[in-house]
């Protein structure tokens, strides 16, 4: 009694089978713990999508087909339908967030955003993502609130084309599941021969899609085969293979599409086991076909609340709180949103929701066009802090000097600049990670005033500290044993090294003091051994980045600094640090700790210039003054002497 109040019946175009449903709350809910829990256990959860998108397929196909035989099949009221079960909620979400950015987004973000809206608006996330070349798995992607719109754009792109394809494929000769399983495995094969992005890409994902079509047609025109009603007495195996199947792809960070067909064809086999009997109670079990019913709703909602979440909390979230918040408000959006909708056949009101489509595509291309809204009052007070840049990972001058000294180009590098690519004059090198990559643009720039030039080469989230010379970070394996291989063969044309990394981030991921004094050792002893002055950095203070408040009339002193002492306490592998760098005598250490802090504070804005890009790494502005700090502390130790070699 209780769930049929809080969860109406509703009108179904197919006989509804709630078992499809707890399908539908398992699919969610691997992605909703994969999105909150990145990295973790949950490393498999990104395969919901794929579980939504056969069962989309598989209803979506029944109901075209069934309309199409009984001679009722109405374009009209198909599209009626789609825009009546996809729009109400996703339209809330996209107004919803987009007013939370306009609170409380720089107008950078707010103008990325809302470009992301207007592709999303007209179901082409998945394009946008791909244009901008957006892994799926990068740490940044959490920045990008509606990214998981790529899979609602995908699903809608079939949509277009689906129905009439049925109805060719229904008046050939040829029975229609041979001709699917013709384009199921022709898009199959093309992303393997072709250059398209796997992930994204609506080539490589329609497949899954029509081999829901595919269990559609089976059950309609072969639910009396002595192969189904086989297939429907052994529901468990199925399920065990099904979940197996999940269970494949644990610890992926890249799209698999082996393992993908196997999960495909696993799901499609334990929908054919569910469809007519309701042996497997767990799956029609209370939790699961609750969350089921919500799953749409909980699928808009989840991702942007964190995303958020992270924008003011950064990466350290909660992740229960989160997962009830999500699930809270998802209901809510189910139980007063979705269901009055689906319950309406008015043409009327598809129209005016696809208008209202448009208003908000067309309010969030204005916003993009005039760069995020700069003079919007909630945030004039903040003016002087909007200039969140992110400078480039790679440029031309870093690319022709790699190659004009044989530095293989399937290495892998996330950041290569240079403020030259002559090979003959000699290069101060920036080596480390992101940390490095942010604090580039101000060391090049003062030291170009001194006629020198400047390397970046990072990788991102892995610096070559001994210890971790090889890791993985998203998809990519980072080789910096490649890295110091080629400065050995560029040596000759060093002048220094600046070794800049987040020092704590890997040093606490060691087990005692021990394994932490041998890592430092070892890094400054294969430093060393390139014989040339070496600067390590001691890491800059990690703060809380200030945003835009509309609530708040001014910027409290206490957003503006964290205490020393805490500072202090981030710098706790200092000391080790510091003792053994006086046994090499070309390691020198560079402190920031005079740039940023005073006696009893430590700065986020300095000469009315934030210095922060994120909670822990530099801004574009703040490399300028960390940089001109960093090239005198260099300069005082290597002076102007252009013969910088050491000798062993």
């Amino acid at each position: 009694m209780l769930f049929k109040k809080l969860f109406p019946t509703v009108e179904h175009s197919v006989k509804y089978n709630p078992a499809i449903d707890g399908l539908r709350g398992i699919a969610v809910m691997l992605v909703v713990l994969f999105h909150i829990y990145p990295g973790s256990f949950f490393s498999f959860g990104y395969v919901g999508v794929d579980i939504f998108f056969v069962i989309s397929g598989f209803l979506i196909t029944q109901i075209i087909i069934q309309k199409i035989r009984k001679g009722n099949f109405s374009f009209k009221e198909f599209y009626r339908n789609r825009i009546r079960r996809i729009f109400p909620a996703m339209l809330i979400v996209l107004m919803f967030f987009y007013l939370i950015g306009y609170l409380f987004m720089f107008p950078t973000e707010l103008r990325d955003f809302s470009s992301h809206i207007v592709w999303s608006g007209f179901f082409a996330e998945n394009w946008k993502l791909i244009i901008e070349a957006n892994d799926y798995w990068n740490k940044n992607s959490i920045y990008k609130p509606i990214l998981h719109y790529w899979s609602l754009s995908i699903e809608e792109q079939f949509y277009l084309f689906w129905p009439l394809l049925v109805i060719f494929l229904s008046k050939l000769k040829w029975r229609i599941e041979y001709l699917i399983i013709l384009i199921i495995l022709l898009l199959f094969i093309i992303p393997q021969f072709f250059n398209i992005n796997a992930y994204y890409h609506s080539l490589s994902r329609f497949w899954e899609l029509l081999m829901g079509g595919l269990v559609a047609v089976i059950v309609t025109d072969y639910s009396e085969s002595k192969v189904i009603k086989s297939i429907e007495q052994y529901e468990f195996v199925f399920l065990i293979l099904f979940l197996v199947s999940i269970l494949v792809s644990f610890g992926n960070n890249t799209y698999n599409y082996y393992k993908t067909m196997l999960l495909i064809i696993s799901t499609g086999l334990l929908i054919i086991s569910i469809n007519k009997g309701d042996k497997l109670k767990i799956l029609s079990s209370f939790v699961l076909v609750s969350i089921g019913m919500i799953s749409y709703s909980l699928y808009l909602w989840h991702y942007p609340i964190i995303s958020f979440v992270v924008y003011y909390l950064g990466l350290k979230v909660k992740g229960i709180y989160v997962l009830f918040a999500s699930l809270f408000i998802s209901f809510l959006s189910f139980r007063f949103i979705e269901l009055p909708f689906r319950k309406s056949n008015s043409y009327r009101l598809s129209i005016i929701l696809l208008l209202i489509l448009l208003s908000i595509i067309s309010v969030s291309f204005y916003t993009e066009i005039k760069n995020g809204l700069p003079d919007r009052n909630s945030i004039q007070k903040f003016k002087k802090y909007w200039n969140k840049v992110h400078p480039l990972t790679v440029d031309s001058n870093g690319l022709l000097l790699l190659k004009k000294f044989k530095y293989s180009s399937k290495l892998n590098i996330s950041f290569v600049r240079s403020s030259s690519s002559d090979s003959s004059k000699k290069y101060v090198i920036i080596l480390g990670d992101s940390h490095a990559h942010l604090s580039y643009t101000g060391i090049s720039y003062y030291f170009k005033r001194k006629q020198i030039e400047t390397l970046l080469l990072g990788n991102n989230g892995c610096a070559p500290y001994s210890c971790f010379l090889k890791c993985k970070n998203d998809d990519e394996l980072f080789d910096n044993y490649k890295i110091l291989n080629f400065l050995n063969s560029f040596n000759n044309n060093i002048h220094s090294i600046i070794f800049i990394t987040r020092v704590n981030y890997y040093l606490k991921q060691l087990k005692d003091i021990n394994e932490i004094k041998n890592c430092v050792n070892e890094t400054f002893n294969i430093l060393s051994d390139l014989r040339v002055p070496v600067f390590f950095l001691i890491q800059i203070p990690q703060v809380v980045l200030i945003r835009p408040s509309p609530f708040q009339n001014d910027i409290y002193e206490e957003s503006l600094h964290i205490y020393r002492s805490k500072y202090i306490n981030q710098r706790e592998y200092v000391p080790i640090i510091k003792e053994i760098a006086k046994k090499y005598r070309n390691i020198h250490i560079i402190d920031p700790e005079s740039v940023f802090c005073d006696y009893e504070k430590c700065y986020i804005i300095k000469n009315d210039t934030l210095m922060y890009y994120d909670d822990n790494h530099i801004s574009v502005e703040g490399s300028y003054i960390l940089g001109r700090y960093i090239v005198n502390e260099v300069m005082k130790v290597i002076g102007t002497n252009n013969d910088t070699t050491i000798a062993k």
